[in-house]
């Protein structure tokens, strides 16, 4: 009986001490107790042993794996834990987002984070997700009400992401967390489905001012250089004129003034000079020039062969 007991109470501690083989895998990182106090926080991936428990444990922390989060506080979707469910059950009221110009909007985000610092990681609290899920919580409060729903909505996404990833990992830092944000996807982000209807019709009438005023200035880069380069054909035309009659006027002036100069020297000649000239001019067409004597007998001599 005693020899019973003896191998009964041996096979148990043999047994007992099978239970200190750990297996920690390739993405994994061990931290073990001693206990309750850290002894070693390095154990790398493979097969340890270490005493079994309640002398020593071992925390597996995944260490290499991207972990996700959901925060669906001021979600369209059915929330059924944190503060945003808390928040429907009690008042029955949707939460929403209050962006910078007064708008309502629902938003989702995906958390991506990893685990740089196992200890810290595991030293914070027991539910770190919740840690996680409360700061992003807060940060897409505070980051939201900065920008304008336009800018939210559209071209401002990534801006609101990238302020969210930054803030998030600030604080998490501060507290000593031992966790490395590695993205954040906002998979969600909308007016609530009560008011995208009018939302939708003020979008839509932005639209078309803007298209009004594509079309309006797409008009005036067309019209505009049409219009200069009428108005440079009209210059240019209009120097060209200016100067023929600059040129015709001077050659008129020095006419005139050769005229002159032959008149003060020969008044007659230069008059009947000057009168057939005007007459061959007044008669261009025609074939012959008779003249009329004073009284009105016809000479029958052409006195002007045209």
């Amino acid at each position: 009986m005693k020899k019973f007991l003896i191998i009964k109470i041996t096979s148990i501690i043999i047994i007992w001490l099978l239970f200190g083989i750990t297996v920690i895998n390739n993405n994994e990182n061990g931290v073990v107790f001693l206990f309750g106090k850290i002894t070693d926080t390095q154990l790398s991936p493979g097969i340890h042993y270490i005493l079994p428990y309640p002398i020593e444990t071992v925390e597996k922390v995944p260490v290499k794996q991207v972990a996700n989060i959901v925060v669906d506080d001021f979600s369209e979707s059915q929330i059924t834990k944190g503060k945003g469910a808390q928040y429907q059950r009690e008042t029955r009221l949707k939460p929403y987002c209050i962006t910078g110009d007064n708008n309502i909007v629902t938003i989702e985000v995906t958390v991506k984070y990893t685990v740089w610092n196992p200890v810290n990681y595991l030293t914070l609290s027991d539910n770190v997700e919740e840690i996680i899920h409360n700061i992003t919580s807060q940060e897409i409060i505070k980051n939201t009400a900065i920008y304008g729903i336009d800018e939210i909505l559209t071209y401002g996404k990534q801006k609101l992401a990238s302020a969210l990833l930054n803030n998030i990992g600030s604080e998490l830092e501060k507290i000593g967390s031992g966790i490395s944000l590695s993205f954040i996807d906002i998979t969600a982000i909308q007016p609530p489905k009560e008011i995208q209807p009018a939302f939708d019709d003020v979008v839509n009438a932005k639209v078309e001012i803007n298209k009004e005023i594509y079309n309006a200035e797409a008009y005036r880069n067309r019209i505009i250089p049409q219009a200069r380069s009428k108005a440079d054909t009209k210059i240019k035309e209009s120097e060209s004129y200016a100067k023929n009659e600059i040129l015709i006027a001077e050659g008129e002036t020095e006419r005139f003034s050769y005229l002159s100069q032959r008149y003060d020297k020969d008044k007659e000649g230069t008059a009947m000079s000057l009168y057939f000239d005007l007459a061959a001019s007044i008669f261009s067409n025609a074939k012959e020039i008779k003249t009329i004597y004073p009284d009105g007998k016809k000479s029958d001599k052409m006195i002007i062969d045209m």
